[in-house]
């Protein structure tokens, strides 16, 4: 998504200008090869920088690190929707019309590295689904430590310890942070493939929230979070009763 809107801005910033000259040509009928047109086209960027501005203003304005900056479409996008989306379904069945050939990964020594277990240490593998009353969150944390030569030399083995977790409720998502603590294991991070020491997943809530309750167990986190229009439902219902 952050490609996607970076290169979004980017053409807002050819097009708009070009827009606004051809409409003050078309509509003022100024002379096109004016000097009075350069101000109409720098009226067109001046646009395009704003936008890109009010879009990631987490970053630009609040100076928020990227794993807080929330890639917003452009104003157009919504009332396009029905007219892509068909699109998008057809790229999306060709896309996952058949299955990978295979399941995990070999590194030069030949170790073998699941795939799936790949996904969790990025926070990848969850389940998130809503219900009447709020929401629940159900993650998946790697059980392995990577095969890797430095993990050997350690001593580490190849059971994961357990991630460090952070959960937060920011606006109009929650967030999952999990972090690895042992120092040692930090540096197998820093030279095993596909193992960030760290990881944050973001899933969008639809609804307010008034806060949650966690479990962890056999790496396994689970999170109810309760919607706040069923907090305020309790009370009555308690009297009621």
């Amino acid at each position: 998504s952050a490609g996607a809107t970076g290169l979004n801005m980017l053409a807002h910033l050819i097009i708009l200008p070009i827009i606004v000259v051809a409409a003050v040509v078309l509509l003022r009928g100024d002379d096109l090869y004016s000097l009075s047109i350069s101000k109409w086209f720098l009226l067109g960027g001046t646009l395009a920088v704003l936008e890109a501005i009010y879009r990631l203003r987490e970053t630009l304005l609040f100076a928020r690190p990227t794993s807080e900056v929330i890639w917003r479409g452009s104003v157009y996008g919504l009332p396009m929707v029905p007219f892509v989306l068909p699109l998008i379904r057809k790229v999306s069945e060709a896309q996952h019309g058949g299955k990978m050939a295979h399941e995990g990964f070999y590194d030069t020594g030949g170790a073998y590295d699941e795939k799936k277990e790949r996904e969790r240490r990025y926070g990848e593998i969850y389940r998130f689904e809503e219900r009447p009353a709020g929401y629940i969150l159900q993650m998946e944390l790697p059980r392995t430590i990577p095969p890797s030569g430095v993990r050997d030399s350690l001593g580490l083995g190849s059971e994961m310890p357990d991630y460090e977790i952070d959960l937060r409720l920011r606006g109009g998502w929650f967030e999952v942070r999990g972090a690895v603590v042992d120092e040692r294991l930090r540096t197998v991070a820093a030279t095993a493939p596909a193992f960030p020491p760290d990881f944050v997943t973001r899933v969008p809530v639809s609804e307010p929230c008034i806060g949650f309750a966690q479990w962890y167990e056999n790496k396994t986190l689970e999170v109810v979070l309760v919607k706040t229009s069923a907090a305020d439902q309790l009370p009555r219902e308690a009297n009621a009763a």
